[in-house]
């Protein structure tokens, strides 16, 4: 949908969530470059659109390897798993030999 089809459509979907008792909405990632949700979010606030308060993050944030992962597409000096990642840490010695030798069991 193009930004301009989703601001002519929004007004009447934001009524309608209001009549049906929703007083909050979130979209937590703006789809369009020209981020119209947060004009949209701004037009409820001022009372130029009759809608629910709506919280907006026109970014999306998103883990290594989550759904909004885009490090596929960076250049391939950026890929690949971090020098700090890559090695195991190294194990703690077992609390028997630190620095004393195991004591023996009874039988």
């Amino acid at each position: 949908m193009s930004p301009t089809a989703m601001a002519l459509r929004s007004p009447a979907i934001l009524r309608t969530l209001l009549m049906n008792g929703f007083t909050t909405v979130r979209d937590l990632m703006c789809a369009h470059v020209g981020y119209g949700i947060v004009d949209l979010r701004d037009a409820v606030q001022a009372g130029l659109v009759v809608g629910p308060r709506m919280l907006v993050a026109p970014h999306l944030i998103s883990a290594r390897g989550g759904h909004g992962d885009v490090s596929s597409e960076l250049a391939d000096q950026y890929q690949g798993t971090p020098p700090v990642l890559a090695r195991p840490a190294a194990s703690p010695a077992p609390a028997t030999t630190r620095g004393r030798p195991p004591t023996p069991r009874r039988r």
